[in-house]
């Protein structure tokens, strides 16, 4: 009732479960997990930690982010409006738990040598990852899916194309349908295999202070293998914040499919208004407060608004991150705070699209009809037979024949029969319902 956003409020329904990634209580777990596992790896290598490397000790220490709580995180919230700096009241609440297991002797080396930025960062690129893996990739399968089954139930519905706007040369729905399929499908493929990159490397990313404390240590080599440990690559050359390219990259790979799912919502939008598709009647729904007849694309026009918003966040977070003020400043971190938002408002819309699929069904009436009327199309197809057989001014004569006029079935076949005799078969074998080209080999 008091939220301010849609995604808390109107569709917190479908955004809920991406809480696990991107609320603020997931935010500070998140962190946590880095935190402690670095410190885990820490273990392994320093000697002032080797009384630590039994398996009780270390499970003890991971069990500070295993059982992190809503007291835990609102303890942190506690010292952050003393402190105000979040990591560092994070790092408080490390201090506390170590007192409790009786580690307060190795508090000195929590957070060692690295800096917020090793930790925010890495920690917003593991939630956004699992965010993608776990929720969004998956209902962006579920949209291949539903073209699929709805293109499957198509496949014998020839339909007008239209180019401009305007009548063009027959096609099928399923074929239609099916090139945004081949698109979806494509792009997610690249998601899925797209890098996902942190930076680890202390306050300029030179691991000045990690060097200074133990210069025999390849810190290089315990960077890189630490940030593997957490199913993230290590960027090598980096300011004190990540270089966010890559970054960059998986969320214009977002916003790339969010474009095709978008030119999906407008087609389907498109060929509901020329009545090819019908919305299936919901007797509880009203469409408009005035006109009681009415039954609206509400579906493809609410997932069209969302992928608009997440559209406008990713190009705004990708115009800012890309860019450091020398070593860095502050407005990185601030930005990535509404990575969560731009996950919620696309999968908002992916639901919606979903929806959108499941409430239509082909309308051959009017598809038929509207093929019948359109017997100007098959001109493509007429005259390129013709330049086959040599024909001189082959295309003049159907521009001539077509262009500003409704073609007859009787106009086509007075002009077939002007046309030399070994032309007429390949001629008359052109119909609306032949002249299809390799739709069905294709899909």
């Amino acid at each position: 009732m008091d939220n301010i956003s849609p995604i808390d409020g109107r569709y917190q329904e479908i955004t809920s479960i991406l809480s696990e990634y991107f609320s603020e209580f997931s935010f500070f777990k998140y962190r946590l997990y880095v935190e402690i596992m670095y410190f885990i790896a820490l273990i392994d290598i320093l000697p002032e930690l080797e009384v630590l490397r039994f398996d009780n000790l270390k499970s003890q220490i991971v069990s500070i982010w295993e059982n992190f709580s809503k007291d835990d995180y609102l303890k942190i919230k506690h010292y952050e409006t003393i402190l105000k700096h979040d990591i560092k009241a994070l790092e408080y609440l490390i201090k506390e738990k170590f007192d409790e297991i009786g580690l307060n002797q190795f508090e000195t080396f929590i957070h060692f040598g690295i800096t917020s930025q090793d930790i925010n960062t890495s920690a917003n690129i593991l939630s956004l990852k699992n965010g993608l893996y776990y929720c969004v990739i998956p209902i962006i399968k579920d949209i291949v899916t539903s073209l699929s089954l709805f293109s499957y139930n198509t496949k014998d519905d020839i339909m007008l194309g239209y180019t401009h706007g305007q009548p063009a040369v027959p096609t099928t729905m399923r074929k239609e349908l099916l090139v945004f399929y081949y698109r979806i499908k494509e792009q997610l493929q690249i998601l899925e295999n797209m890098k996902f990159t942190t930076k680890f490397g202390g306050a300029v990313g030179n691991l000045n202070a990690h060097y200074a404390a133990y210069p025999n240590i390849d810190w290089v080599s315990f960077s890189n293998n630490f940030i593997e440990s957490l199913g993230l690559i290590r960027e090598q050359y980096t300011t004190q914040i990540s270089n966010y390219d890559n970054l960059c990259n998986v969320l214009n790979q977002v916003k790339t499919i969010n474009n095709i799912v978008n030119d999906l919502n407008i087609d389907c939008w498109l060929y509901i208004s020329k009545n090819y598709l019908k919305l299936k009647v919901n007797s509880d729904e009203i469409g408009s407060s005035t006109m009681p007849q009415k039954v609206n694309p509400i579906n493809f026009e609410n997932s069209e608004g969302n992928i608009c918003i997440a559209n406008a966040l990713i190009e705004g977070i990708t115009r800012k991150i890309s860019i450091s003020r020398l070593q860095r400043d502050l407005t990185d971190s601030t930005i990535l705070r509404n990575l969560g938002s731009v996950l919620s408002y696309s999968l908002i819309s992916y639901n919606s699209t979903i929806k959108g699929l499941s409430k239509i069904e082909i309308n051959n009436e009017i598809i038929k009809a509207d093929l019948k009327n359109n017997l100007s199309v098959l001109s493509e197809g007429i005259q390129t037979i013709l330049r086959k057989h040599k024909i001189p001014n082959s295309y003049e004569l159907l521009h001539k024949l077509t262009r500003g006029h409704n073609v007859t079935q009787e106009d086509l076949h007075n002009f077939i029969k002007e046309m030399p005799e070994n032309t007429q078969e390949d001629l008359k074998r052109v119909t609306l319902e032949t002249y299809i080209g390799l739709s069905d080999n294709i899909v």
